[in-house]
């Protein structure tokens, strides 16, 4: 496993922040967390997923498939 701890000043740009590992395939584990005015938040992901394609990054277009 993978641990990442994501922090900010601002609640609302670490929202955005938690969003994009989000779609990375990593997950929160934990509640967000206020300290001395720093908001922080714990994620973890699978050493496996690390390789795998975003989703938001996947083709729009519909390649066809030859066999």
């Amino acid at each position: 496993m993978e641990y990442e701890v994501l922090r900010d000043k601002n609640l609302s740009v670490l929202a955005a922040s938690v969003k994009a590992f989000m779609q990375l395939g990593w997950k929160p584990t934990g509640k967000i967390v206020e300290n001395k005015g720093d908001f922080a938040l714990k994620m973890e992901r699978a050493v496996e997923q690390r390789w795998q394609r975003p989703i938001g990054q996947r083709s729009w277009v519909a390649w066809p498939s030859y066999n």
